[in-house]
């Protein structure tokens, strides 16, 4: 674990927090719904919003300490 990374990774995400497996488990249950039924070839992003942002630069948290 790297001091403060999960945090400034945290801090780029929109919606101000990383996902849960219970938002994975409600986007397949959407999927397989009737609801979902005109949906195809698209490519959906379970990120917060991350995906829009710049994520932090990880050589400011490593140290010749940090484990690879």
């Amino acid at each position: 674990s790297v001091p403060g990374l999960e945090d400034a990774f945290v801090g780029e995400v929109p919606l101000g927090r990383v996902g849960e497996p219970q938002d994975v488990a409600a986007l397949a249950t959407f999927l397989a719904s009737d609801a979902a039924s005109l949906m195809s070839g698209q490519t959906l992003y379970l990120d917060g919003g991350a995906s829009i942002n710049r994520y932090p630069p990880l050589f400011d948290f490593l140290t010749p300490e940090t484990p690879p």
